[in-house]
């Protein structure tokens, strides 16, 4: 074609073949690129419907420890009713040791974060498209820490305070069997093989009188602290599970989302 002086025909077949390479490439380009985005999407799933059962596992977690707290609260309500109104006398023993004992039940929250910290360490963060999501999942370890913080002093004050004061003071041993005879509390700690053990112990043989720790005004302080160490506890639990059913909703989303497509 050059011999011939046919040079603009030439130059315009080596165009029409350089476009079509380039053509090429970019449809290989973006099959490539549609076929990672395809692997992607369907790790996400993935990831999400792994994150949304840790969610579930954990939300129900925290109603089982909100619950035992609300049986603590209740039983350090009705000994501070029993004190303020010097009203011993009309309640029974069994009551009162009950609501003794149930004062001394402090649930923690025990995170599953299996799912989300696989999440954040592998890498695979980048995966999931909802960014409120991504922020959540970055911000789980600290929403925790609030949480179990609270716990963790109430923990620890019973075992240093709360406790010592009980053992000089009452036998223990009545109130704990009453404790876990209530059978809705037991059943949220799955004790009942524990707590058909206990309760073949025979309780105590000795005769206590309550009026003197009643008379006591530590017993006050210590139910008061224990029952609005409690009450801050579950309104920090509830802060944590209105995030966690904010992000099954977005999970939900994104799950029907991805389906969609």
């Amino acid at each position: 074609m050059i011999k011939e002086n046919r040079a603009s025909k030439y130059i315009l077949y080596a165009i029409g073949e350089i476009i079509l390479v380039v053509i090429g490439i970019l449809i290989a380009l973006q099959i490539n690129t549609w076929n990672q985005k395809r692997l992607e999407r369907e790790q996400e799933v993935k990831i999400l419907s792994s994150l949304k059962k840790e969610y579930i596992d954990n939300l129900n977690q925290l109603n089982d420890k909100v619950f035992i707290r609300k049986k603590i609260i209740y039983s350090a309500n009705q000994l501070i009713e029993i004190m303020d109104n010097q009203n011993l006398e009309s309640q029974s023993i069994d009551s009162i040791e009950t609501y003794i004992g149930t004062t001394t039940v402090f649930p923690t929250f025990n995170a599953i974060s299996g799912v989300t910290n696989d999440i954040l360490n592998s890498g695979k963060l980048h995966l999931i498209e909802d960014n409120e999501l991504r922020i959540s999942l970055s911000n789980w370890s600290g929403d925790v820490d609030q949480v179990t913080e609270m716990e963790t002093a109430l923990l620890n004050y019973y075992f240093n305070s709360y406790q010592p004061f009980l053992v000089e003071n009452i036998q223990l041993r009545n109130s704990f069997n009453a404790m876990l005879s209530l059978a809705n509390l037991t059943e949220k700690f799955n004790l009942n093989k524990s707590v058909e053990n206990v309760k073949s112990i025979d309780g105590s043989k000795k005769i206590f009188e309550y009026e003197s720790i009643f008379n006591n005004e530590n017993f006050e302080d210590y139910l008061v602290t224990i029952l609005t160490y409690s009450r801050v506890a579950n309104i920090q639990c509830e802060g944590l599970k209105l995030k966690i059913t904010n992000n099954l909703k977005r999970i939900d989303n994104a799950l029907l989302n991805n389906n969609n497509d």
